[in-house]
């Protein structure tokens, strides 16, 4: 993927700012539904695959936070987190889990904030556990756009409480990070808001599209691809063309996926992201797409056992006889167990394991 790079004016900043409304608004739009709603979700097991990775990351994150404050006493390491995109809060019981002491929640949806909030609010009225609950912050703000510094500072007890600056130890955006490649100047901000905020030492991990695997996609297919749980769709097919080179920012394409998303989305260059990064002091230390991370990670005992634990992987064949797709669909856990000679195995159907390969995950350290 190769690409140059676009000026913008006024009219084009506008255009911009009037996407953002479109996107958080589609995100306020989505129904929050309870476990047993999602369960009939033809997309569940995706849904809990991601979130295990995303579990996973977040973990493996931590623990290199914690493993950094080895020199002070356990009562004194009191890790801070920053969720830039943190959604409805499908991610507060994973830091709850990881002893999180602070957290700092921001998205641009202000009603899938308040629903963080309220989800928050009911951990606070559980029984105590031997994990406790972190305090936490809500700031309604877009990241690729706004100061976070001065959101922060406009917040009531989050200054006192945590220090006026590169306060957190760790930095988390999934299935966010998309979004501010829209432009060079949006960007560029995510990424200064990201790398201001971090302790020296401190890490920004997240998930986002996979550019590279959806480019080929679209060169193989055409410009609008996918199965019956997703599909991508380019508005303008012309950036394929062999005379062009696809722009670095602003790409665009629409992206559905079955009951979560459909809104417009912006390809990723990951070398220029990781050129932006470099520039504010991020460097790159990890980086694989979603097949590979689940490859080496279910050879780990905690892994496949957590894995295992939040149920991402589907039966097959099932107890019940009620898989999520069709039989058509499984075909390659049909020739996985004729060739292992096994009863059963833990798998994904064919169209949401082509929809996991559209992701990967990274992570950065700040210098």
């Amino acid at each position: 993927m190769s690409g140059t790079k676009r000026k913008f004016d006024g009219h084009e900043e506008e255009r911009n700012k009037r996407l953002s409304t479109v996107i958080a608004a589609h995100y306020n739009k989505i129904e929050e539904k309870g476990i047993e709603s999602r369960k009939e979700s033809r997309i569940y097991y995706l849904r809990a695959f991601n979130n295990w990775v995303k579990a996973v990351i977040i973990a493996q994150a931590l623990a290199q936070v914690d493993k950094g404050m080895n020199k002070q006493k356990q009562s004194e390491r009191k890790i801070t987190v920053l969720d830039i995109g943190c959604g409805k809060g499908g991610d507060l019981r994973k830091y709850r889990l990881h002893g999180v002491a602070n957290l700092v929640c921001v998205d641009i949806a202000n009603e899938s904030l308040n629903q963080c909030q309220e989800r928050y609010k009911e951990m606070r009225k559980l029984p105590k556990s031997k994990e406790p609950l972190f305090e936490a912050f809500f700031i309604e703000a877009d990241a690729t756009r706004d100061n976070l510094n001065a959101k922060m500072q406009a917040t009531e007890g989050l200054i006192e409480k945590l220090g006026d600056k590169e306060q957190f130890d760790l930095v988390s955006s999934q299935f966010t990070f998309h979004y501010c490649f829209e432009s060079l100047p949006q960007a560029e901000k995510m990424i200064e808001n990201i790398a201001n905020n971090l302790k020296s030492g401190g890490y920004f991990i997240g998930t986002t599209p996979d550019a590279y695997y959806i480019v080929s996609k679209a060169r193989k297919h055409g410009p609008s691809f996918g199965n019956e749980v997703y599909s991508v769709t380019f508005e303008d097919s012309s950036i394929f063309n062999s005379d062009k080179k696809i722009p670095l920012f602003g790409a665009r394409y629409n992206f559905h996926l079955d009951g979560c998303v459909d809104c417009p989305e912006f390809l990723v260059h990951f070398p220029t992201f990781e050129k932006i990064a470099l520039k504010y002091g991020l460097k790159l230390l990890f980086k694989r797409r979603f097949e590979d991370f689940y490859d080496e990670n279910l050879k780990k005992g905690e892994e496949s056992e957590l894995l295992r634990k939040m149920g991402a992987l589907e039966t097959f064949p099932s107890f019940h006889g009620n898989l999520k797709g069709s039989p058509a669909d499984y075909v390659h856990a049909r020739q996985y167990i004729q060739e292992r000679h096994v009863h059963r195995v833990g798998t994904l159907s064919q169209s949401e394991w082509e929809a996991i390969n559209l992701y990967l995950v990274f992570v950065f350290q700040k210098s």
